[in-house]
């Protein structure tokens, strides 16, 4: 675009082509408004009238009624800075593409795409997106140059405005031209130039002005277009009209010029969208001279004809035989119209009885195109819908242009776009292209496309094509490398990720590629900083204007025009514990591409990960995962990668950029999972070695290092680093098998293990044999690995001596974890006692200092050594750095609130321990020392963390600290607003200005109200009842009791209640990032325990001295990593990594390939449809975890289950044996009854139990309480069923209460609980009280009918016996 000032370089330019405008000189009135011009000027507008009509019978001609004259409308649209120019419609083209490739410097365009359309079409929506997405693919792949209309009614103009506005914005970089051209007397209020002072141009917006006075004209024409503003030039044709039919003619004719004019031979390519019948002579046009016309079906009235009656037609001209007279109703007058020697008759007999539709079709469209110009030039329509001979005549000839475009001559040149079918809109405009091109190759007598060209035309397009990949090998040509990593880069830069996935389809070797030709090896030195990463990290490449590009942001000063600049990057963005992998002084310098080291794959694996991490730095995400495909090292590269996004997030501006980077670096860490799941499918020895591997290709770190640094905690759960964890933990003991003798070691400081080793080496002869044979098999399977590394895989030797197995037991961080706790133990003991019973002052004539206290003073330095030794012996380098790792507050805040205060406090302590002598004074020295034993009292609780049923609890405890901090806040200021407020009205002036009185009187009383201990404050409130301070600090009392004990502390218990609801997700992956913390820890430390630490140390200084002096031979330190002896070992897992994670990359490659050809993964046109893609990946993590809650909420369910099924079990066996009870019991009040009345003891018999057990059913129906409804009524006629019951029995009260007692209640539970039709009291007496309606209700819910019987009434009790046995 152009600024105001600098558009004065190329005035100059413009001016000396002479441009002319056209201006009418003839007012000829308008047949419905003569005060209007036929030209739709008003006539006051005619300043320079050469003749004047007073009737419209005169046809109007811009060739006869207007004049030329220079213009001088060339200049810059203010609010876009786009340069236009206004012309003669009879301008030279040649002088149009001088000022659009010289003087505008539009570049040589790749593809000219002419959008065809009109101001009345409507697209849909789904339209409209396909067009935005396939216009812009096409012109970012092809590097196109659009020319379309200018007018903002236009849809398509406004799409392509879209695009270019958007370009603007989101990538400059891809710069897209839009040339918009138009009638300039069809634009509403057009850019008007004044000459101003000093030579000055200013551009204005207003009307024409008049002669007569300079004030502006309004309503003087009929102007009915707006300007599109966001093109990025203009080319205004000037007819002398105003507000006339725009047929589009104009821009097509400058599209064929810039496209074949001055030896250029540029592919041209026409869409047609909508449009109405005056774009049939342009497109017949273009078909007649060989450029393909794309069709957008169902964007209007002419396209979806065309569409239709194309579709129609396929079959037509397959078949020899025509129809040569078809009879239809048309006029043979009609028909026999002559155009380019052939009458209309013979060009549409081919389509037979279609021909009558077609007619029908095209008339509709001639009669609304006919109704629009009569409109425009103000001419009444005629009554009915005859025409004269003219009109029939044009309209005859449009028939023809129509029907010819469907002739076998001109129909292969068009294309077809159907939304609903699966083929996208850029790979339709690509087959147009092509096609352009080879009737550009067959113009010019050239060859047609070469297959070389044309793959590389189908990977620029990011269109896949198995013909073309077949052939590769033919475009794999090294003599061609210049231009194919031309390509390449670019592709890159624009961020063409399909493109990039098809190239590496190809199976390209980059390391081809990348080789310098003969004469860039004399000019370029041996590093990848020359040969491709120096143009890579270019301000041009580099650039992206995604919201989320933060490399500039992190360190300003750095414009990576050296190698070092790129260096401290990395170094920033992951640390300084990677060796740096650019510098030429780094040991990893061996590992850079260097020309003389030939073709080989180990160069493609370093270019990989060079391109890999300059997507990363660039966030091309997207195109990441593809280089990251092609790695070996997967694992490691993907958490680099979450490293790296993780440390932008620091330098994000808002909270949304920060959550999107914290969602990629958990998709990137999602796929570090994923492969190593699938690795652990198919090995799980050797995957738990990938992750302590050490990463040559990344500066010697390890995957589980990268994972500590980039706070990965979910990788750290994974079950793979779960068990390489308790490998390193237990070393070469198996903790299933070795559990006894390792306690027998533990107990006898690992003697024990010196004496079986010893007897199984030297007196166990007839195993000898037996034993080398098992050796030698497992030292062939296990690799050898470096000593001063992991090396837990790798046996005992044969020939070791024994007492290195006995250093290596204590060296194992299980025995060091259990010496360590043992020796903390010893020193809380130590340290309690003589705080407890020997902590007296020291007197001028004695310093007796008890010996539990030196030993306490010698643990404490020996850990703070301890201590200071690890903070040495971190990964880290640097000063920064390592204070920045001890310190985290995120994953290692009792570093800062637990050890370092506990040491400074003990050193405190001691020194006012020898300090103060009086007694008085001691005091200090006694609270101090006992603030600090209880903080290594709480430090203890860091051993629990190794325990996997502990270690998370800790975790939850540590989050719920955090609430507890937010409410101590609070309650701080609660108290010292009720305190100092109560104590103002009720004991002003009695409290000293003093602190220890201010928190005595003020602070103490008021906090101890939580814990309920209020009685001193109500009695001094009660002392003087009647006075109004007291009153009033009554009222206060009150609400502040309301506001603590009820609202804070709930508050409190709600907040304790949501962080274990929410902490006990994550609760297990903080322990795993403890764990594996504290395992290396232990790995590091001194084989014993404090305070006999130092002797190791002590032993490792003098040992150095002695080889440095005397041997000085290289010395190693213990590494956290599993270093390989032999490179093969190496070779053999990144093999192993590859193809064991090769079936997740190749399905999340086809997943990612299959989202990026639907919607191009180019920056800008994701910012053109709205996506979800972030959203969508952490939406599949999501459902993943998930699906493990639910597994596991199901076995919790399954256990309970049968823990339920066990419990009935037991339930129905009681059951049983009641029913036993209960037909004894019957039989005992059968006999009962039959002795009774043997003795007569009645006037009447007694009823027989079993005798009337079939006769009581109707008595107890009026007993029983039945299920209800709304709907039922009584169910009293249905069956009985002969059911289980509980005898018991019950009275009614009130007819509505029954009296239960929680042995009833829960008999009445357990029979809803297994179905039981009844259920009866048995007791007289009780202790609750259930009303009889939620009884009934409670049964009627579980479908139960519950029987009810009074002992009292010996009728009831033989009822209810007889019913339910």
């Amino acid at each position: 675009m152009f600024e105001n000032n600098g558009s004065s370089r190329w005035h100059a330019s413009i001016a000396k082509l002479q441009f002319e405008e056209r201006i009418c000189t003839t007012f000829i009135p308008r047949e419905v408004d003569n005060k209007y011009c036929v030209c739709n000027r008003h006539k006051s507008n005619h300043t320079n009238i050469d003749i004047t009509y007073e009737h419209s019978k005169v046809e109007w001609s811009w060739q006869k009624h207007t004049k030329s004259k220079p213009t001088s409308f060339f200049q810059a649209l203010p609010q876009s800075n786009s340069p236009f120019l206004r012309c003669a419609i009879n301008t030279d083209f040649d002088r149009l593409c001088l000022v659009l490739l010289n003087v505008w410097n539009i570049y040589v365009p790749g593809l000219i795409i002419r959008m065809l359309s009109d101001t009345s079409s409507l697209l849909n929506v789904k339209l409209e997106k396909a067009l935005l997405k396939g216009i812009l693919d096409a012109a970012i792949a092809s590097d196109a140059c659009i020319i379309t209309n200018s007018y903002k009614e236009d849809t398509i103009s406004q799409l392509i405005g879209e695009i270019i506005y958007k370009s603007r914005i989101k990538n400059p970089e891809i710069n897209i031209r839009a040339v918009g051209v138009g009638k300039w007397g069809n634009i509403i209020d057009p850019p008007k130039i004044q000459p101003a002072a000093f030579g000055f141009i200013e551009i204005i917006k207003s009307v024409h002005s008049s002669n007569d006075n300079d004030k502006p004209l309004y309503h003087t024409t009929l102007a009915r277009c707006k300007l599109e503003p966001n093109l990025t030039e203009y080319i205004f044709f000037d007819d002398g009209t105003h507000g006339s039919v725009d047929t589009g003619d104009f821009a097509s004719k400058l599209a064929r010029h810039l496209s074949g004019g001055a030896h250029r031979k540029i592919p041209l390519v026409t869409i047609l969208t909508g449009a109405d019948l005056q774009s049939l002579e342009p497109i017949y046009t273009d078909l007649k001279q060989m450029i393909p016309v794309l069709i957008i079906d169902q964007s209007g009235p002419l396209a979806t004809i065309m569409c239709k009656y194309f579709k129609l037609s396929q079959t037509i001209f397959k078949s020899d035989e025509n129809e040569s007279n078809v009879k239809d109703n048309i006029d043979a007058h009609f028909l026999n119209y002559s155009f380019e020697k052939t009458t209309l008759r013979e060009v549409s007999n081919p389509f037979g009885s279609m021909r009558t539709e077609i007619f029908e079709d095209l008339r509709k469209l001639y009669h609304s195109m006919r109704q629009k110009e009569y409109n425009i030039i103000g001419k009444k329509l005629p009554v009915g819908e005859l025409l004269d001979m003219d009109e029939e005549k044009l309209f005859a000839q449009n028939v023809y242009w129509f029907v010819s475009c469907l002739t076998p001559s001109l129909r292969d040149r068009i294309h077809i776009y159907d939304i609903n079918l699966s083929q996208s809109l850029e790979s339709k405009i690509y087959e147009a292209m092509v096609q352009a091109r080879e009737n550009l190759s067959k113009l010019t007598d050239k060859n047609s496309l070469r297959i070389d060209n044309q793959m590389r035309l189908a990977l620029r397009w990011s269109i896949t094509d198995n013909y073309l990949i077949n052939n590769a090998m033919n475009w794999k040509d090294t003599k061609k490398n210049q231009e194919n990593r031309r390509l390449f880069f670019d592709a890159l830069n624009k961020n063409l990720v399909v493109f990039v996935s098809n190239f590496t389809k190809l199976g390209i070797d980059l390391a081809i590629l990348f080789t310098p030709t003969a004469d860039e090896k004399k000019s370029i030195s041996d590093t990848s900083w020359k040969l491709y990463l120096k143009e890579l990290y270019s301000k041009i490449m580099r650039k992206n204007n995604d919201p989320l590009y933060l490399l500039e942001k992190v360190n300003k000063h750095l414009d990576f025009t050296k190698e070092i600049h790129l260096t401290d990057i990395l170094e920033i963005l992951i640390g300084d514990f990677m060796k740096p992998l650019y510098n030429h002084e780094s040991s990893s310098n061996k590992y850079q591409i260097t020309p003389e080291m030939g073709i080989n794959r180990l160069d493609s694996e370093y270019i990989c990960r060079d391109l890999f991490l300059w997507c990363i730095l660039t966030h091309r995400l997207d195109m990441a995962k593809i280089f990251l495909s092609q790695l070996k090292t997967r694992i490691c590269s993907a958490l680099i990668a979450s490293k790296i996004l993780k440390s932008f997030i620091k330098h994000a501006s808002d909270e949304d950029s920060k959550a999107k980077l914290k969602l990629e670096a958990d998709d990137f860490e999602m796929y570090a999972i994923e492969c190593v799941r699938c690795s652990y499918l198919y090995d799980r020895e050797q995957v738990c070695e990938l992750i302590m591997r050490r990463v040559n290709l990344y500066g010697e770190v390890t995957c589980l290092q990268m994972a500590i640094a980039a706070d990965d905690k979910k990788f750290l759960h994974e079950d793979a680093c779960k068990a390489l964890l308790t490998n390193i933990w237990y070393d070469k003991i198996d903790p299933a098998q070795e559990r006894l003798p390792l306690t027998i070691d533990l107990l006898t400081i690992g003697f024990a293990q010196v004496i079986t080793s010893t007897y199984e080496k030297y007196f166990k002869k007839d195993q000898t044999n037996k034993l080398e044979i098992e050796t030698i098999k497992r030292s062939t399977n296990k690799r050898q690995l470096k000593k001063y590394g992991i090396n837990y895989g790798d046996d005992y030797q044969t020939d070791e001596p024994i007492y290195k197995q006995f250093l290596h037991f204590h060296n194992c961080p299980i025995v060091k974890f259990c010496y360590t706790c043992f020796g903390y133990i010893l020193f809380l003991l130590f340290f309690s006692y003589f705080m407890l019973y020997a902590f007296d002052p020291s007197s001028e004539n004695s310093s007796h200092i008890h010996w539990t206290e030196i030993l306490t003073i010698i643990f404490v330095t020996t850990m703070l050594l301890e201590d200071i030794r690890q903070f040495f012996f971190q990964d880290a380098t640097s000063w920064k750095s390592k204070i920045s790792t001890y310190l985290d507050l995120k994953n290692r805040s009792s570093n800062l609130c637990i050890v370092l205060p506990a040491y400074f406090l003990f050193y405190i302590g001691l020194i006012l321990r020898f300090v103060l002598k009086d007694a008085e004074t001691f005091g200090a020295a006694r609270i101090v020392l006992a603030y600090d034993l209880e903080l290594w009292f709480i430090r203890s609780t860091l051993f629990i963390t190794i325990f996997p049923r502990l270690g998370p609890k800790l975790v939850m405890i540590r989050k719920m600290t955090n609430d507890l901090l937010f409410f101590a806040v609070i309650i701080v200021v609660v108290i010292l607003g009720y305190g100092v407020t109560s104590r103002a009205m009720t004991a002003y002036g009695t409290i000293d200005f003093d602190g220890r009185e201010f928190f005595r009187k003020i602070v103490s009383p008021v906090y101890y109200f939580i814990l309920g201990s209020f009685d001193d404050e109500l009695s001094n409130l009660n002392d003087t009842p009647d006075d109004g301070t007291k009153i009033a600090t009554q009222i206060l009392f009150a609400f502040h009791m309301l506001f603590v004990n009820i609202l804070l502390l709930n508050l409190l218990i709600a907040l304790f209640s949501f962080t274990i609801n929410n902490v006990q997700e994550q609760a297990n992956y903080i322990w795993a990032y403890d764990r594996c913390g504290l395992v290396r820890d232990y790995y590091g430390r001194p084989e014993l325990f404090p305070p006999f630490t130092f002797l190791i140390s002590l032993f490792e200084i003098c040992r150095w001295c002695y080889r440095k002096l005397r041997c000085r031979n290289k010395t190693h330190t213990r590494y956290f990593k599993m270093i390989p002896i032999h490179s093969s070992t190496d070779d053999a897992w990144s093999e192993f990594e590859r193809y064991s994670t090769n079936d997740y990359v190749r399905r999340l490659f086809d997943a990612q390939t299959d989202d990026v050809s639907n919607e191009k993964a180019t920056d800008t046109s994701s910012e053109l449809s709205t996506t979800t893609n972030d959203e969508t990946k952490h939406l599949k993590s999501g459902i993943d975890q998930l699906n493990n809650t639910l597994t596991r909420i199901q076995t919790e369910t399954n256990d309970k289950s049968a823990s339920m099924e066990i419990d009935i079990s037991h339930l129905r066996d009681r059951v049983n044996h009641v029913d036993n009870r209960l037909d004894k019991v019957i039989d005992s009040l059968d006999w009962i009854m039959g002795a009774m009345a043997r003795v007569k003891m009645g006037r009447t018999d007694p009823p027989s139990i079993k005798e009337q057990q079939e006769s009581t059913n109707n008595v107890a129906d009026n007993r029983r309480v039945r299920k209800r409804n709304s709907a039922s009524v009584s169910q009293q006629s249905k069956p009985e069923i002969s059911t289980t019951s509980f005898i018991s029995s019950s009275y009614i009260i009130e007819k509505k209460d029954i009296i239960f007692d929680s042995f009833t209640l829960m008999f009445i539970y357990c029979g809803l609980a297994f179905g039981l039709k009844g259920i009866v009291k048995y007791n007289r007496s009780g202790f609750g009280k259930i009303a009889a309606s939620e009884c009934a209700e409670q049964t009627n819910n579980h479908n139960v009918e519950l029987h009810i019987c009074d002992l009292s009434k010996p009728q009831d009790v033989h009822t209810f016996a007889q019913e339910f046995i």
